[in-house]
């Protein structure tokens, strides 16, 4: 497999190559080093293959998603850690992404904040019953955290939003989300607003809330220490 260097925006962070399984195999340079992921960054306990590992791992839908297991192979893969590199790992969270190192790419033509993506990938993880005969991988829901279904949409007016459904352990989810962001209402906490919506012909409720990063804000995962 290729060599890939992992990029923040433009700015070349290192480069390192995968194994058959797209798992990161070896780190084969470092370019600004204080660009890197924060866990690579700070490890002390593990080398920065293996915290590089971890993030890419990290980074992929968790294994345990609601519907993930029986929907794979209607994306033509056979683990998350594919499907993330079909989509170069770019996501709605940060503006980390990676590219062959003989390709010619820039963030501002592929990133999902500025350029439409394909919703397939989160009509079939989400809605069971949605089909379509050619499959667009290239989508920010290949790395959206978390076990409880979700899927990104882009809203009539451009702005990217989350919208997120109970599982088949906490269906009250949803509402779980609209209570804790009327709680940092009152107290005055910044926070991404949600609203419940539901689908009477599924009798199901989902909640959908605005994106809190853009193409100049990230969020950085606490769990991202060099203890993950």
């Amino acid at each position: 497999m290729k060599n890939f260097i992992l990029k923040h925006k433009d700015i070349n962070v290192l480069k390192f190559s995968f194994n058959e399984n797209y798992e990161v195999e070896n780190i084969l340079a470092e370019y600004n080093i204080q660009h890197e992921p924060i866990n690579v960054l700070y490890t002390t306990s593990k080398t920065k293959e293996e915290a590089l590992r971890y993030w890419w791992e990290d980074r992929t839908i968790p294994a345990n998603r609601d519907g993930l297991a029986e929907n794979l192979p209607r994306l033509n893969v056979e683990t998350t850690k594919k499907l993330l590199f079909k989509s170069f790992g770019l996501g709605l969270t940060d503006h980390y992404w990676i590219m062959p190192e003989d390709a010619e790419l820039k963030w501002h033509s592929i990133n999902y904040y500025e350029n439409p993506f394909s919703a397939d990938v989160g009509r079939i993880l989400f809605d069971n019953d949605y089909y379509a005969k050619d499959i667009n991988t290239f989508s920010p829901d290949n790395s959206s955290d978390g076990v409880s279904k979700k899927k990104w949409i882009i809203e009539e007016n451009g702005e990217r939003s989350l919208v997120k459904g109970g599982d088949i352990y906490a269906p009250q989810k949803p509402f779980n989300e609209v209570i804790a962001a009327e709680v940092c209402q009152r107290l005055n906490i910044s926070h991404a607003p949600y609203q419940v919506f539901s689908d009477d012909q599924k009798k199901v409720f989902y909640v959908k809330g605005q994106n809190y990063t853009s193409e100049k804000t990230e969020f950085i995962n606490a769990n991202h220490s060099e203890e993950g």
